[in-house]
């Protein structure tokens, strides 16, 4: 767990206790600090929040301007910026908007996500979007209209309601789009679920369920399947 339950704005009155006295030291007094830096020690990653300017909207709600979040772990770096963010003590949740950028680097890997809204848990290192969001690794683009982004042992996966993808590969470039799309970034595989379409080298494949490897850059397997010529 990180440092005590009111650990944030203990902090915020420690870093500022030259410009507030003893007298003013209480919550309901302070609205805007500026030059917020944090750290969240866990067991097994350290994050560091950066802001420019923080509104301190009730005892665990904060609103955050200019902010910049940094996770590292012993196989993984992540980062993450928003020009404004409200972080919610009570539940580890960041809801971050306008202009989102999110990085994440494991092994030899990297994702890019970009989005107008998105919510992070602080804690479980979980990702939502709400919004129109594009997803980019290595070769591979994804936009959807909403997706949730875990890591759960090995596994780092995103999923994706709505979802457009499109690979290019050997200077080809293929692309689907079904229901729900689910990506496994560390294995390379990406799955097309409901209405699912996917056009390669001059056909369509219409299916209720694909199976594609992006690193063979071929589909493993189909259900229910109709191949057309695209057009």
């Amino acid at each position: 767990m990180f440092i005590g339950h009111r650990f944030l704005i203990n902090i915020f009155l420690i870093f500022f206790s030259t410009c507030i006295s003893a007298e003013s030291n209480q919550i309901d007094e302070i609205s805007d600090i500026e030059g917020v830096f944090l750290d969240f020690n866990f067991p097994d990653k350290k994050v560091q929040m950066i802001a420019d300017r923080t509104f301190i909207l009730s005892d665990e709600v904060f609103e955050l301007q200019g902010v910049s979040i940094t996770s590292e772990s012993a196989d993984k770096t992540l980062n993450i910026n928003s020009s404004i963010a409200t972080y919610d003590q009570s539940s580890n949740k960041i809801y971050m908007e306008d202009s989102v950028k999110f990085v994440t680097k494991f092994k030899d890997k990297q994702i890019f996500i970009t989005s107008e809204k998105l919510q992070y848990d602080i804690h479980e290192e979980n990702l939502r979007g709400y919004e129109r969001s594009i997803v980019t690794f290595n070769d591979l683009k994804v936009i959807s209209s909403n997706f949730s982004f875990m890591q759960s042992g090995e596994d780092i996966k995103a999923i994706f309601q709505d979802g457009k993808i499109s690979i290019n590969l050997s200077n080809e470039i293929s692309t689907g789009m079904a229901n729900k799309v689910t990506v496994f970034f560390n294995r390379n595989e990406v799955f097309l679920e409901g209405d699912a379409a996917f056009g390669q080298d001059g056909l369509l494949i219409k299916s209720d369920f694909i199976h594609y490897d992006i690193s063979k850059n071929k589909i493993i397997k189909s259900l229910n399947s109709n191949i057309e010529k695209s057009i």
